[in-house]
């Protein structure tokens, strides 16, 4: 579904303000894997101005948090370096 989502958005919507709000949902709806797909998909979209920030890791982080994947966390943590 992710994958779906950012290849059929339209250019207005890929930016880094959509994805992390994506990011945050898919987080408070416990599903983990969409959180990560669409952090993944931030990079396909060809696009300049959609770039991981500080809210997409803490959105990412939160969605961790929330299924309590401590090993997940970790992941934010490598892919913030």
């Amino acid at each position: 579904w992710a994958k779906g989502a950012v290849d059929e958005a339209d250019d207005w919507a890929k930016n880094s303000v959509v994805f992390n709000g994506m990011i945050r949902c898919a987080g408070e709806a416990h599903d983990l894997d969409m959180a990560f797909g669409l952090f993944e998909g931030m990079f396909r979209t060809g696009t300049k101005n959609v770039s991981p920030n500080i809210i997409t890791f803490g959105s990412l982080m939160s969605a961790c948090e929330r299924v309590g994947d401590v090993k997940a966390t970790g992941r934010v943590f490598e892919l913030m370096e």
